[in-house]
């Protein structure tokens, strides 16, 4: 098993067919398989390959498990998305270990996973796989090489050498931001009326205008997300 972060959570380094479990029963109940398979109303063969793993348990095979077994199809649905879950994973992490010149390898390079980390955007690990899985999780994407074709930032900048994923990075975390701020509809002339108020407001202290901006924001349709500095973005606005 392998640990991951909550200390009471286990990530399991091998997928396991719900066959397996499917075989003990039989076993615990002295059912021989080609019984089985007659109460079942199916073939020997179909059974020996969801024991062996060749052929998944569907619902309709489950409810029919469950008539015979007395065991809840549900079961058998979890035990079997359970499965394929944890063996999509190991398929994916495989393939990322076993590439060194994979894209995602580089692009991780060039992103400073420890700034993340402490700023609590991703989780903290030194492996090089999960960090990737990480860093999808976090832009949202299937693979690292799509940050590029995604995200694209307009803004003053104190220098031409602003690294594309910090700026991905701080976007993606303002519009997660965003997301969770309610606005009223946009409203163009509410935000020319207010505009005198808003440069008042410069002048007061952060603990002060920081929540009138936001609320005056809010009720022109605008949802206003502050954010931490991040290397290699060299933002001015």
């Amino acid at each position: 098993m392998v640990k991951v972060k909550d200390k009471n959570q286990f990530k399991p380094d091998i997928a396991i067919p719900p066959g397996e479990t499917l075989k003990e029963v039989l076993e615990d109940r002295n059912l021989k398989q080609i019984d089985f398979c007659k109460r079942l109303g199916v073939s020997e063969k179909m059974i020996s390959q969801i024991i062996n793993g060749i052929a998944p348990i569907t619902p309709q095979t489950a409810f029919k498990f469950e008539s015979v077994l007395g065991i809840p199809a549900s079961f058998w649905i979890n035990l079997e998305s359970n499965y394929q879950e944890v063996k999509q994973r190991l398929e994916v992490e495989n393939q990322l270990k076993n590439s060194d010149e994979n894209k995602e390898v580089e692009i991780l390079k060039e992103i400073d996973y420890s700034e993340l980390i402490k700023l609590r955007w991703v989780e903290s690990t030194r492996d090089r796989v999960e960090k990737i899985l990480n860093l999808r999780k976090f832009f949202g994407v299937t693979s690292l090489c799509k940050i590029n074709e995604i995200y694209g930032v307009a803004f003053r900048k104190a220098s031409n050498k602003a690294s594309p994923y910090a700026l991905a990075a701080l976007l993606e975390k303002g519009t997660k931001e965003a997301n969770n701020i309610e606005t009223d509809n946009f409203d163009e002339n509410k935000i020319k009326s207010n505009i005198n108020k808003m440069r008042k407001l410069t002048m007061e202290e952060p603990d002060i205008f920081v929540k009138e901006l936001r609320d005056i924001c809010s009720d022109c349709g605008i949802a206003l997300v502050i954010l931490p500095h991040l290397n290699k973005t060299f933002l001015h606005g």
